[in-house]
């Protein structure tokens, strides 16, 4: 099933402003039903190697209201054990694109993870939930879903939502905890 719930920096090398960028470590393991796609990570989160370590990002303010649980304040491996705890885990659409900065409308060569493989190592996967319309675009369009896929508004500030509504959307995940 899909649905679509959203309604609605790294160092530059080469004279063209765009660098070939490689992935972060998926954030999985044998009981996660649940599992959250963004399309790239930012130049910030790619420097720390952190998902979501932009802290103008909302996405440990989003995922702290639905798990009823202060991540924030909350080293970056006690957030990811409780995600894991919870069922839930963090991997990107993209393995690897050219992008200019953090900017997705900017993405150019993506090449997307392996995600046939992933289901069968991790076969408890009942939900995708993309963090975004890029993920989503670029979900739908290469992979075949073997799992609910759903489209959550941007955790990103840059989003033109209020935390409070994104908070709402985000909260269908509850279902699949």
């Amino acid at each position: 099933m899909l649905r679509d719930l959203s309604l609605g920096t790294c160092i530059l090398v080469s004279t063209k402003h765009t660098n070939r960028m490689k992935k972060l470590t998926k954030k999985i393991n044998k009981n996660t039903v649940l599992l959250i796609l963004g399309s790239f990570p930012s130049a910030i989160s790619l420097k720390e190697r952190q998902y979501y370590a932009n802290t103008h990002n909302q996405f440990w303010r989003i995922i702290s209201y639905v798990l009823k649980k202060d991540l924030i304040r909350m080293s970056y491996n006690k957030k990811i054990e409780i995600l894991l705890q919870n069922g839930i885990g963090l991997w990107d659409v993209l393995a690897s694109c050219d992008r200019r900065g953090s900017e997705d409308n900017t993405i150019r060569n993506a090449k997307v993870n392996k995600f046939n493989d992933l289901f069968k190592k991790f076969p408890n996967i009942k939900a995708i939930f993309c963090n975004g319309k890029e993920a989503w675009k670029y979900y739908v369009k290469n992979v075949r879903a073997s799992a609910d896929v759903m489209c959550l508004p941007s955790s990103s500030s840059a989003y033109p939502m209020s935390l409070m509504e994104k908070r709402k959307k985000w909260n269908a995940i509850k279902k699949y905890l």
